[in-house]
């Protein structure tokens, strides 16, 4: 609800702007947001890195997309 935009009128949606802008801007200036940049950093220096799921050429059968999907 914090970050919904209100269309009613020009002046509800830049103050509603105007909030989205001070929310994100306060989260990147937050040590969480600095944490997990920090984080995404190092996970992106592993050379060995998990495989993904599903990543190849060819397409999962389907009882394996209903095993995801449940």
């Amino acid at each position: 609800d914090f970050t919904s935009v209100d269309t009613r009128s020009s002046e509800r949606e830049a103050a509603t702007f105007s909030r989205m802008h001070e929310i994100t801007s306060s989260y990147q200036r937050s040590d969480i947001y600095q944490n997990m940049l920090d984080l995404m950093k190092q996970s992106l220096q592993v050379s060995d890195k998990p495989a993904i799921p599903f990543k190849s050429k060819e397409s999962p059968n389907g009882a394996a997309k209903l095993e995801v999907l449940f």
